[in-house]
């Protein structure tokens, strides 16, 4: 069965990256979300038009902390 609505847990899982680079595509506006209840919902046709843009392959990934020696680095290369 499909959702229609899903929560940032569900969209990490979903696409295997944390929580945090979820919520940082939705909070800067590349991933369409709406606050309810002090949680962002995604609809499941924001959430595939997401998948399906190109905007995915780099934002999702940036997004992820990289362990490396003396700290962490994310993908973009900030700490």
């Amino acid at each position: 069965m499909t959702k229609d609505l899903y929560t940032v847990r569900d969209i990490a899982e979903q696409l295997q990256v944390n929580e945090k680079a979820v919520r940082n595509l939705v909070t800067s506006g590349e991933l369409k979300a709406r606050k309810t209840c002090d949680k962002w919902i995604v609809s499941a046709e924001n959430l595939k038009a997401f998948i399906d843009s190109d905007r995915n392959t780099v934002s999702v990934f940036d997004a992820i902390p990289v362990q490396r020696q003396g700290g962490v680095v994310y993908g973009n290369g900030v700490r």
